[in-house]
Protein backbone atom coordinates (compact mmCIF):
# COMPACT_ATOMS: atom_id res chain seq x y z
CA UNK A 1 0.00 0.00 0.00
CA UNK A 2 0.59 3.91 -0.25
CA UNK A 3 2.96 4.75 2.50
CA UNK A 4 0.54 7.13 4.85
CA UNK A 5 2.63 10.07 6.68
CA UNK A 6 1.10 11.56 9.59
CA UNK A 7 3.05 14.96 8.93
CA UNK A 8 4.23 16.97 6.05
CA UNK A 9 7.25 15.24 4.98
CA UNK A 10 9.42 14.50 1.45
CA UNK A 11 9.39 10.99 0.77
CA UNK A 12 12.30 9.05 -0.59
CA UNK A 13 13.25 10.05 -3.90
CA UNK A 14 12.01 6.48 -5.21
CA UNK A 15 8.75 6.91 -3.86
CA UNK A 16 8.73 10.31 -5.08
CA UNK A 17 9.75 9.56 -8.88
CA UNK A 18 6.83 6.74 -8.56
CA UNK A 19 4.11 9.21 -7.95
CA UNK A 20 5.18 11.70 -10.67
CA UNK A 21 5.40 8.57 -13.16
CA UNK A 22 2.18 7.50 -12.33
CA UNK A 23 0.32 10.94 -12.60
CA UNK A 24 2.23 10.93 -16.23
CA UNK A 25 0.70 8.00 -17.02
CA UNK A 26 -3.01 8.85 -16.00
CA UNK A 27 -2.79 12.19 -17.41
CA UNK A 28 -1.61 10.13 -20.79
CA UNK A 29 -4.48 8.16 -20.15
CA UNK A 30 -6.77 11.57 -20.17
CA UNK A 31 -4.94 12.83 -22.95
CA UNK A 32 -6.16 9.60 -25.06
CA UNK A 33 -9.44 9.57 -23.59
CA UNK A 34 -10.42 13.31 -24.78
CA UNK A 35 -8.77 12.49 -27.98
CA UNK A 36 -11.22 10.13 -28.42
CA UNK A 37 -14.07 11.89 -27.39
CA UNK A 38 -15.37 9.33 -25.54
CA UNK A 39 -17.10 10.44 -21.81
CA UNK A 40 -16.98 7.64 -20.20
CA UNK A 41 -13.40 6.78 -20.97
CA UNK A 42 -12.42 10.73 -19.94
CA UNK A 43 -14.36 10.14 -16.80
CA UNK A 44 -12.50 7.07 -16.10
CA UNK A 45 -9.52 8.95 -16.91
CA UNK A 46 -9.84 11.91 -14.54
CA UNK A 47 -11.13 9.83 -11.47
CA UNK A 48 -7.73 7.52 -12.47
CA UNK A 49 -5.69 10.80 -12.06
CA UNK A 50 -7.64 11.84 -9.03
CA UNK A 51 -7.09 8.93 -7.18
CA UNK A 52 -3.08 8.63 -7.67
CA UNK A 53 -2.83 12.68 -6.81
CA UNK A 54 -5.03 11.47 -3.60
CA UNK A 55 -2.20 8.72 -3.00
CA UNK A 56 0.27 11.60 -3.56
CA UNK A 57 -1.14 13.82 -1.09
CA UNK A 58 -0.80 11.07 1.48
CA UNK A 59 2.14 10.03 0.79
CA UNK A 60 3.66 13.59 0.94
CA UNK A 61 1.75 13.72 4.72
CA UNK A 62 -0.73 16.23 3.29
CA UNK A 63 -3.81 14.33 3.42
CA UNK A 64 -5.44 15.78 5.93
CA UNK A 65 -4.85 19.29 4.75
CA UNK A 66 -6.03 18.63 1.33
CA UNK A 67 -9.48 20.17 1.47
CA UNK A 68 -7.98 23.26 3.31
CA UNK A 69 -5.58 23.84 0.85
CA UNK A 70 -7.63 23.22 -2.13
CA UNK A 71 -10.10 26.25 -0.42
CA UNK A 72 -6.84 28.57 -0.13
CA UNK A 73 -5.97 28.27 -3.66
CA UNK A 74 -9.89 28.51 -4.83
CA UNK A 75 -9.51 31.95 -2.77
CA UNK A 76 -6.39 32.99 -4.52
CA UNK A 77 -7.81 31.97 -7.64
CA UNK A 78 -11.06 34.01 -7.27
CA UNK A 79 -8.90 37.04 -6.63
CA UNK A 80 -7.37 37.18 -9.68
CA UNK A 81 -10.83 38.85 -11.21
CA UNK A 82 -10.58 41.94 -12.57
CA UNK A 83 -13.75 44.87 -12.55
CA UNK A 84 -17.23 43.63 -11.61
CA UNK A 85 -15.91 40.18 -11.22
CA UNK A 86 -14.94 39.35 -14.57
CA UNK A 87 -11.87 36.94 -15.25
CA UNK A 88 -9.24 38.55 -17.43
CA UNK A 89 -8.48 36.82 -20.06
CA UNK A 90 -5.13 35.79 -21.94
CA UNK A 91 -5.48 35.16 -25.90
CA UNK A 92 -5.76 30.96 -25.39
CA UNK A 93 -8.09 31.62 -22.24
CA UNK A 94 -6.52 31.51 -19.38
CA UNK A 95 -7.05 33.36 -16.24
CA UNK A 96 -4.76 35.90 -15.71
CA UNK A 97 -4.12 37.40 -12.23
CA UNK A 98 -6.04 40.60 -11.79
CA UNK A 99 -5.00 44.01 -9.50
CA UNK A 100 -6.76 42.47 -6.41
CA UNK A 101 -4.48 38.81 -6.79
CA UNK A 102 -3.49 37.77 -3.60
CA UNK A 103 -1.24 34.41 -3.94
CA UNK A 104 -2.58 31.74 -1.55
CA UNK A 105 -0.60 30.97 1.71
CA UNK A 106 0.11 27.43 1.48
CA UNK A 107 2.76 27.81 4.44
CA UNK A 108 0.09 29.24 6.62
CA UNK A 109 -2.41 26.19 5.52
CA UNK A 110 0.19 23.72 6.34
CA UNK A 111 1.01 25.45 9.39
CA UNK A 112 -2.68 25.69 10.26
CA UNK A 113 -3.50 21.95 9.81
CA UNK A 114 -0.69 20.64 11.49
CA UNK A 115 -0.09 22.99 14.42
CA UNK A 116 3.82 22.10 14.12
CA UNK A 117 4.42 25.81 11.85
CA UNK A 118 7.35 25.95 9.97
CA UNK A 119 6.74 24.35 7.02
CA UNK A 120 8.13 26.35 3.91
CA UNK A 121 9.07 26.88 0.41
CA UNK A 122 12.26 26.37 -0.65
CA UNK A 123 12.86 30.08 -0.81
CA UNK A 124 10.93 30.45 2.80
CA UNK A 125 8.49 32.11 1.40
CA UNK A 126 4.97 30.26 1.90
CA UNK A 127 4.02 30.95 -1.28
CA UNK A 128 4.19 29.01 -4.38
CA UNK A 129 7.46 29.00 -6.80
CA UNK A 130 8.97 31.36 -4.40
CA UNK A 131 6.56 34.30 -5.00
CA UNK A 132 6.23 36.89 -2.61
CA UNK A 133 2.78 37.90 -0.69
Amino acid sequence: GVPVLDEPANPPAARAELRLSLLREELGELEVAIQSGDLVKIADALTDLQVVLDGTFVEFGMGRAKQALFEEVMRANLSKLGAGGQPILREDGKVMKGPNYTPPDIARVLADVYSGGGVTDAAGTGQPDGEAA
